[in-house]
């Protein structure tokens, strides 16, 4: 988000004071990707496949109780 960049940097942005505070509080690292630049759209969306029929399709017809089990059993497909 545009406004949340104070100043621009490619390796360091500076981000703004309330941004930095709640990403502190929260445990979030703060990055930046480029803006509008569709490079990565390809490399993505092929992650997003693999996940997908590797890891979602397997386990559409099941039902879980906790996120416990769903942790284990996804823990179980990436093994």
């Amino acid at each position: 988000m545009k406004q949340w960049v104070v100043r621009s940097n490619r390796y360091e942005p500076k981000f703004a004071d309330m941004l930095e505070q709640w990403a502190n509080h929260n445990n979030i690292a703060l990055l930046a990707t480029r803006p509008a630049k569709p490079r990565d759209k390809a490399s993505v969306e092929g992650a997003v496949k693999i996940t997908y029929q590797r890891i979602y399709a397997p386990l559409r017809n099941e039902t879980f109780k906790s996120i416990r089990e769903l942790n284990i059993a996804i823990t179980h497909l990436i093994k």
